[in-house]
Parts: structure tokens; sequence; C-alpha cells
């Protein structure tokens, strides 16, 4: 009866054995499913797989052509949905986005002790005027109404602000019997602009000397003018203009600055700068990723060629590694792309990442076949050497790609855009790298494990 009882005993729940066969049950399945797919599917037809593995890649990668830089700070570090750009969304849609702008400034040249001098704000008016003939500044600049009105257009601060027009200089300044002095007394004496706005003097002019006692200028070193533009983060002409604008203001201040003389010196800034100089930095390192390649490539190819032992040299089938890895990090970024995930200065990070994990699972794959010719008897088959290859390089890489992708997926749902963009094309090309490498690269494989068969090499390896 004792013997009954305890046979009818429920032996007590192992809950911890239970979780631990939950959470690795991915880790055996997946390689599992690697191999009956390489046995049933990639080895019986390679050349298939191939095919409608190039046509997948190269569908996914073509989405590379909606490619958008994203360099707006705001855009890229401010949460989104946070009260604060709701605020600041509301305000923009009752009084519109604050305008664009862009500055002049005059610095006196080494040796000079002051530009404020009637010859510099007459170079001031001259460059201004250049200014205003490029072909895109009326259309650029903002007015209080619109130039069919005869609205002119609205200037932000700066010294020439002081008159209306340069005849009203020339009047006040020029014609003066010294010029100088009348230069100094509207400088001190005028508190308001043509315009009517106020005129703070240290808005406009910097590191200023003083009379001795007095809150009087007797020069500066340095003077500006700000000059507003339409908004160019709101659809439409005039922030087309701006953005046209921008380039053309470029393009004159520098040829301005190469010839300006001895006595002053010119510097310039505009609002676009510092997105477009975002923009091509981004632009000027992609090729070091080409550059990367090559590097990698050739480290690769080299360290899987054996010279003395050429039925264990794989230096072509690294070759076909690389190009596969190229070709899932096309896939993967042309991928997001296709679902209009913004691209970024983090994002280009990416390549010099994924190019690593990806050469590391061609490494890893290609030692497995290597191991296969000299463990298997007499080099085994091309089937029996994909079995043994990918139960054992297909746990590495199925767990490596599980977890860095999980790793990735998880940052997604960060709530900093930037980092929630580099994420989503961090495990969207891990999965790829993963995808490609269990496809095309193993179908390759294959077919050249098959080539070696006939050839009798893998025999040839197995009696080293």
């Amino acid at each position: 009866a004792s013997i009954a009882r305890s046979t009818l005993v429920t032996p007590p729940c192992d809950i911890p054995a239970m979780m631990m066969d939950i959470l690795t049950y991915p880790s055996r399945a997946l390689p599992r499913a690697l191999v009956h797919w390489t046995l049933r599917v990639v080895v019986p037809r390679p050349k298939t797989v191939i095919s409608a593995s190039l046509f997948i890649i190269l569908l996914c990668a073509a989405g590379v052509h909606r490619l958008h830089f994203v360099t707006d700070s705001e855009k890229l570090w401010v949460p989104q949905d946070t009260q604060i750009m709701q605020n600041k969304d509301w305000v923009t849609d009752q009084y519109g986005s604050p305008p664009s702008w862009q500055a002049i400034i005059m610095s006196a040249a080494d040796g000079v002790s002051s530009i404020l001098t009637p010859a510099g704000v007459s170079a001031m008016f001259d460059l201004e005027g250049k200014m205003r003939a490029l072909p895109d500044w009326d259309a650029a600049c903002l007015r209080r109404g619109t130039a069919d009105s005869g609205a002119q257009c609205i200037y932000y601060r700066g010294i020439t602000g002081l008159w209306c027009d340069r005849a009203q200089y020339d009047a006040e300044v020029t014609s003066a019997a010294d010029p100088s002095a009348a230069l100094l007394h509207i400088v001190n004496s005028r508190s308001t602009y043509c315009s009517g706005a106020y005129a703070e003097r240290l808005n406009y002019l910097g590191v200023p000397s003083y009379a001795a006692g007095t809150t009087n200028m007797t020069g500066a070193l340095h003077f500006s003018g700000w000059y507003n533009l339409h908004s160019r983060k709101v659809d439409g002409a005039g922030a087309e203009a701006t953005k046209r604008m921008a380039k053309q203001f470029n393009q004159l201040m520098t040829s301005e600055r190469a010839a300006q003389g001895d006595t002053w010196t010119i510097r310039f800034l505009y609002e676009l700068a510092f997105d477009e100089e975002i923009t091509r930095s981004v632009g000027s390192d992609i090729p070091l990723a080409g550059i990367a390649i090559v590097l990698i490539g050739t480290a690769t190819i080299l360290t899987q060629y054996f010279r003395k032992t050429p039925s264990l040299s794989m230096a072509k089938l690294a070759a076909w590694g690389m190009l596969s890895v190229i070709l899932s990090l096309a896939m993967g970024y042309g991928l997001v792309m296709w679902c209009a995930v913004p691209f970024t200065s983090l994002a280009q990070l990416g390549p010099f990442i994924f190019i690593g994990i990806g050469v590391d699972d061609v490494i890893v794959l290609l030692e497995a076949f290597r191991l296969a010719r000299r463990t298997l008897p007499n080099g085994g088959t091309a089937e029996t050497r994909c079995q043994f290859a990918v139960e054992r390089a297909g746990t590495s890489i199925t767990i490596t790609s599980v977890t860095n992708f999980l790793a990735f997926a998880l940052g997604s749902i960060t709530v900093i855009p930037a980092v929630n963009f580099f994420c989503i094309y961090a495990f969207t090309s891990i999965l790829c790298d993963f995808l490609v490498q269990g496809s095309f690269f193993l179908a390759i494989v294959v077919l050249y494990e098959k080539r070696d068969d006939a050839n009798g090499v893998p025999a040839e390896a197995y009696r080293l």
C-alpha cells in the first residue's frame, strides 16, 4: 500500500526550470528551423534560393530613393509628443513660424582700432546693396505686407538701420563737415531705427570704446546687420526662396571675404548654415563606410586564404560573404526608407557596426564548413557538411542575431527621435543580415560545396 501511495504522489512543479525552458525555447527552435530550411530548401534548390533572394533584396534596397535627411535638432532630440512641443505647435499654428535670418558682421582688421567710421558704414551699405541684388532677395525677405503693395523688407537690427536708405546716410554723414563726428553723434543719440523699432547700440556694435567718464561711444571693433527672411519651416514659395537665398548669400559673402581689404574683415551667418553643415558632414562621411567595407573585406578574405592547404581555403566564399553583408545592409536601410523613417547622423554610424556583425557571421559559418571537411568521414557530402555546419554555426549566429535584434528593438521604444530612428535602422539591418546569410550566402556556399564534391576537394581536406 505504501508503494502504491508513493506512485500516486505528484512531483513538485519545478517553476524555475519551466521558466528557463520557455526563455531558451527560441534559441533551440530557431537553429533547428534553420537546419530544416537548409536541408529541405537551400541544398536541393540553391540557384532558386539565390534568384529569389536577389529579387527580394533589390526590391527592398530600392527604398533608398526615398532617402530623407533630418538635421533639425528639435525633430531629432526633443520628444515630439511632449507638452512643450504641443505648446510650440499651437503657438506656431496661431502666430506662424519664427522667421529665418541671415547676418553680416564686419570687424576691424588687426592693427585697426575701430571700424565705426564713415568708410566702414559705407562698406556695410555696399554689402547690403549686393545682397539685395541677389535673385531671390525680394521673394525671400520678410515684409509687413506684400511686395506688390510696396511694403519694405523687415530689417531686424543693424547699424545701417539707423537710416532709411543710403541717400539719408550720405546726407547726414558723408556730406557733413566732419563725417566721423556726425556718425558718432547719430550712433550715440538716435535710439530708434528708421522703422521706429528701438535701437540698442550693443545689439549691433561689438566691443565698443567709450569717451572717458561718459556713455558716449567713440569706436567699436565690430558692427553687424541682421535680416529677416520667410520661415524655412513652412511650405510655400517664400520658404523655397529662403532656401535658394541661403546658397546665394553664402556664395556672395564667400567671394566678398576673399576680396576684402586690409581695413576690415567680413564674417557672415545664416540660419540654414547649421543644417547645411550637418548635412554636409553626413554626406562627406558616407564614403568612409565604403573604405571600411574594402578594408574589412580584404582582411576577411586574407584570413580565409590558406596557400599551403588549398582544400581548406575559402577566400572566394569570403568575398561572396562580404557581398552578402553589403546586400543585407542595402536591404535593411532600403526597407526602413520605404517606411519613410528619416536618415540622421546617427544612422550613418550603422554601417560600421552592421558590417562587423555580418562579417562575424560569415567567418563563423565558413569555419564550421572547414571543420566539417576535417571531421566527417572522407570529408562527407555537400548535404552532410551543410547539416554539420548549420547545426554548429547556426546556433551561434541565431542567438547573437536574436539578442542584437531584441536589444535594438527595445531601444526603438525610446522617446528621443534620433535614437528611435537609429534603433529602427539597426534591428531591421540585423534581421536582414540573418535572412541574407541564411538564404543567399548559404545557397552560394552549397553551390561551391557541390562543385568541390565533384573535384574531390573535401576528401583531400579530410586526409590532411
